[in-house]
């Protein structure tokens, strides 16, 4: 029977038979079985004589493709879960930049310090040279924000 209405959808194409009219198996709606009488999962050609094992086989493998594919899925759908790695993944990058950057600031430390104890007048002539300069900028922050009513911008 070609074409032949199960649960009122008809056969998809020329040639299609549903499975209650080969007395195959019992009908389902939109159950659509291939001339040939083998229905085949995920593009899995069996060959016409294929045995009951074979056939079982090719299901197991059908359900493990479907079950991982399932699974991607959902991981992908679980929105919480993406959020939570992310944020994960965010955390241990900032907390590595931090780790690097008080490595840096340790490293520098050290090499000032011993500059310090090497030549310590050099090093005192740029820090008073700085603290003027700052001085400085204190002073004429102060006097503009006098004249503009505002203490800081």
């Amino acid at each position: 029977m070609v074409g032949v209405r199960v649960g009122g959808r008809a056969g998809y194409a020329e040639g299609m038979r549903t499975k209650k009219a080969d007395g195959v198996g019992p009908a389902v709606t939109g159950d659509v079985v291939p001339p040939d009488g083998l229905a085949r999962g995920a593009g899995a050609a069996l060959p016409a004589g294929a045995g009951i094992d074979e056939v079982r086989a090719d299901i197991d493998r059908t359900r493990e493709r479907l079950a991982e594919t399932v699974a991607a899925l959902a991981a992908k759908a679980d929105v919480k879960a993406r959020a939570r790695a992310a944020t994960a993944t965010a955390r241990n990058r900032v907390r590595r930049a931090a780790a690097d950057g008080v490595d840096r600031v340790a490293s520098t430390a050290r090499r000032v310090g011993s500059a310090v104890r090497r030549r310590p007048v050099p090093v005192a002539v740029v820090a008073a040279g700085l603290a003027l300069a700052v001085v400085a900028v204190i002073r004429r922050r102060g006097a503009d924000a006098r004249r503009s009513g505002a203490l800081w911008r």
